[in-house]
């Protein structure tokens, strides 16, 4: 039996498919191509400015969704727009607008236009422009007051849309641990973003993001603790275990002037969650 208990073949098959996939993504993107990486992304305010105004986004996580990314990466993108929009919201409310303001525009020009297309074909054309709003909102204001009723309504909608996934899927515990081994690949290709090969952070955005993905992560395991027991207990023990151990490797939100950790060591943390996820038992 696969961990978590799945049922079905087809999702075992998938899921071993996706942990090769992410662990190889993380790991094939060297410190080497640092430099080249930040020619590229999304850019958000003023790209010559303080070095904090370019989110990098790369090839194969800015293509807009297939039937076949249906209805994993949807999910996923969802998730890691709420996890940029709280680590906005946190940022606002300690005073540091400018770095918050990055994060409250990111849902609409990182993550949106991967899953607007199955947004509208969902009839959720009202979640598109709660996004919109607020990124709109973010740039033009100081105050938390001025978008705290946009950041709670937006929230609303991307987790109204969330719920268009079938909840026997939605509810599975297979699908939430592919859906945490992927918010974890992303949060491992921002770090490789962030620090030259010295392990100094030189992209600060990019750190916070890549922090951002890995506190969604822990909440989505605080979440879902309940599916997650009860389908399979020692799995999901192991899991939460290997995640600490992962999550730790981030000093904390703010961007620290270098990192102790490796990034083979991050990387073997994510092989490590993987190797949970897609073990066989029995």
């Amino acid at each position: 039996m696969k961990v978590f208990g799945s049922r079905r073949m087809g999702r075992c098959a998938l899921l071993r498919r996706l942990a090769v996939v992410v662990v190889t993504a993380g790991i094939t993107l060297s410190a080497a191509a640092n430099a080249d990486i930040r020619d590229t992304g999304v850019l958000i305010g003023d790209p010559e400015s303080d070095g904090e105004t370019v989110l990098r986004v790369f090839d194969a996580d800015s293509d807009s969704l297939d039937a076949a990314d249906e209805p994993h990466r949807f999910y996923v993108e969802l998730m890691l727009m709420r996890a940029q929009m709280r680590l906005a919201r946190e940022l606002y409310r300690v005073g540091d607008r400018g770095a918050g303001t990055a994060h409250f525009v990111a849902p609409a020009e990182a993550h949106l236009p991967v899953v607007r297309d199955s947004l509208m074909d969902r009839g959720l054309e009202r979640v598109v422009e709660r996004i919109e709003d607020l990124a709109a909102a973010a740039r033009e204001t100081d105050s938390l007051i001025d978008v705290q009723d946009l950041y709670a309504t937006t929230r609303m909608a991307i987790r109204r849309a969330q719920r268009e996934v079938e909840p026997s899927l939605r509810e599975d515990a297979r699908f939430q641990g592919e859906v945490l081994l992927a918010m974890s690949g992303r949060a491992v290709r921002q770090l490789e973003a962030a620090v030259d090969e010295e392990g100094a952070v030189t992209d600060r955005l990019a750190y916070r993001v890549s922090w951002a993905y890995v506190a969604q992560g822990e909440r989505l395991l605080d979440t879902f603790e309940g599916l997650l027991r009860m389908s399979d207990e020692t799995r999901y023990e192991q899991l939460v275990e290997r995640y600490e151990r992962f999550a730790e490797l981030w000093p904390g939100r703010t961007p620290p002037e270098r990192i102790d950790t490796g990034l083979e060591d991050v990387r073997t943390a994510l092989e490590a969650m993987a190797e949970v996820v897609g073990a066989e038992s029995g």
